[in-house]
C-alpha cells in the first residue's frame, strides 16, 4: 500500500516548475512504477511547511496509516521545521510507515536513508530562513529609501516619484469616506447630496425610506451604509462593501 503526498508552499508556486504539485506527481508516479509500488491514492495541499500544524492532509495521512509506503519528491515537501520533521519521522516508524524520498533515492527504514532525510528537512529549514531573512533586509532598504510598503489604505492611491513608491490621497476615495462619515455620525441630507454629485455625478431624493433632511448618529448602521453605496456602484477597491469594509475604513480614519 503506496500513498503518493505532494505539497507546494503558495499557489504562485504551485506552476508549472520543479515544485509544483503536477510535477511532484509526476516523478513520484514514475517512482512507484520503476519500483512496483502499488498507489493507493494520491494527496495535496498549498501551504507552508514551517510549522507541522499547516499540513493538516499529512497528519490526516500519518494519523489514520499504518504499515504503508508514504511517497513524496523531496524531504522539503515532508516539512520544513527539524523539530516537528524528527517528531513525524518517529511516528511514523512506531507505525511502521517508510516514507520514500523520490528525489534522493532514500527511504527512511534504513540509516543512511533516515539522516538523508533529516539533512533535507534541516536543509529547507535554513533556506526558508535565509528567504526571510533576504525578504525583511530588502523591506527595510525600501523603506530608507522611502518606498511605501504593503496594500495601499483606501482613500489613497499609489503613485512612482524617481521610482520611489508612495500613497498619495485620491480625492474620490476621500470623498467616500466623508460620505460613510457623513451618514454614520450624521449630518444632512444637503452634505450627502454635495459628496454625490462629486462621486457620482447625482443627487439622490431621498435617504433611505426616511423623508427628512437630518441624518441622526446612530441610525444608519455598517451594512446600510455599505448597501447604499452597492446600490449606486460606489466601489471598494472595484469590489462590493460589505459592512465590516465601511467599520474598517471609518475606524482607520478617525
Amino acid at each position: 500500500m503506496s500513498i503518493i503526498y505532494c505539497r507546494s508552499s503558495t499557489l504562485k508556486q504551485n506552476q508549472y516548475n520543479h515544485m509544483s504539485i503536477e510535477t511532484q506527481l509526476f516523478h513520484c508516479q514514475n517512482y512507484c512504477e520503476e519500483n512496483k509500488l502499488n498507489i493507493t491514492y494520491f494527496d495535496s495541499e498549498v501551504c507552508r511547511a514551517n510549522s507541522i500544524s499547516n499540513q493538516r492532509k499529512l497528519l490526516k495521512i500519518i494519523n489514520t496509516s499504518k504499515n504503508i509506503n508514504l511517497i513524496i519528491y523531496d524531504a522539503s515537501r515532508f516539512s520544513r521545521n527539524v523539530y516537528d520533521g524528527i517528531n513525524l519521522l518517529r511516528k511514523c516508524k512506531n507505525k511502521n510507515i517508510i516514507i520514500h524520498v523520490v528525489k534522493d533515492l532514500v527511504t527512511s527504514n534504513t540509516r543512511f536513508g533516515y539522516l538523508k532525510i533529516v539533512d533535507g528537512i534541516k536543509n529547507a529549514e535554513i533556506e526558508s530562513a535565509n528567504a526571510s531573512d533576504r525578504v525583511r533586509n530588502a523591506i527595510s532598504f525600501r523603506r530608507s529609501l522611502g518606498h511605501k510598503i504593503g496594500r495601499c489604505p483606501f482613500g489613497y492611491k499609489v503613485v512612482k516619484t524617481n521610482n520611489i513608491r508612495k500613497f498619495v490621497i485620491d480625492e474620490t476615495g476621500q470623498n467616500i469616506i466623508t460620505l460613510m462619515k457623513t451618514l454614520y455620525y450624521g449630518g444632512s441630507i444637503a452634505i450627502v447630496n454635495g459628496l454625490m454629485e462629486k462621486i457620482v455625478g447625482y443627487e439622490i431624493n431621498k435617504l433611505f425610506s426616511d423623508d427628512t433632511n437630518i441624518i441622526k448618529y446612530g441610525n444608519i448602521s455598517y451594512n446600510m451604509i455599505a448597501d447604499f453605496l452597492n446600490e449606486h456602484k460606489i466601489k471598494y477597491f472595484n469590489k462590493e462593501w460589505k459592512g465590516t469594509n465601511v467599520s474598517s475604513v471609518l475606524n482607520k480614519s478617525k
